[in-house]
């Protein structure tokens, strides 16, 4: 091995060393729902009228085509005669251990307003930090969604806030008529460098 080589071998030993690898894995379970269902993840509605839900969408019949990428993804949203409502899809992470205060924290996923989604609904993601006693200590809401749209990576990064040990990324669309597709789901921490 030339002398040249065998430096570039060292420096880059030593900077792993030194400097660490900064983001980690993805810390959801299920997060593109090639399960075919809701494992790791919970949802709620709240439905003014008619009806409203999420459910799993699969890539064939009414859906063919309305997944990011695989087979499943989550779609939201209401239906029937005049509704309005909000759906939640969320789902809860422990980073007592993997991250401290000051670190940031990604959530991103792949949304799709479909073709009856009406004007005036909305889709957006959120990050929820809450205490041991699961009380919430700081919320982050990424930019608004509308209407018909075609999928596109939304994505909230913000600072791990102090005492924070759980996160809930939440992923909400209030709905007039119409559903949103969400796909490809991650979230993943990126620490303070070390200095």
């Amino acid at each position: 091995m030339d002398r040249m080589c065998l430096l570039n071998l060292l420096f880059v030993s030593v900077a792993l060393v030194a400097f660490p690898l900064t983001s980690q894995a993805n810390l959801f379970d299920n997060s593109g729902f090639e399960t075919g269902d809701f494992t790791g993840w919970e949802k709620s509605t709240d439905i003014v009228n008619s009806w409203g839900d999420a459910w799993i969408w699969e890539d064939s019949g009414d859906h063919l085509g309305d997944i990011h990428s695989g087979t499943y993804c989550v779609g939201a949203g209401m239906g029937g005669g005049n509704p309005e409502g909000t759906v939640s899809v969320w789902q809860d992470v422990n980073i007592k251990c993997k991250c401290q205060d000051g670190d940031v924290i990604t959530f991103s996923a792949w949304t799709k307003g479909d073709g009856d989604f009406a004007s005036g609904g909305t889709a957006w993601l959120e990050l929820k930090f809450k205490d041991s006693e699961l009380n919430v200590i700081k919320t982050y809401k990424s930019r608004t969604r509308d209407g018909v749209y075609d999928y596109v990576k939304d994505e909230l990064s913000c600072p791990v806030p102090e005492g924070a040990v759980y996160v809930s990324a939440v992923f909400v669309v209030h709905s007039f008529g119409g559903s949103v597709g969400m796909d490809d789901a991650s979230l993943t921490v990126n620490s303070k460098p070390w200095i």
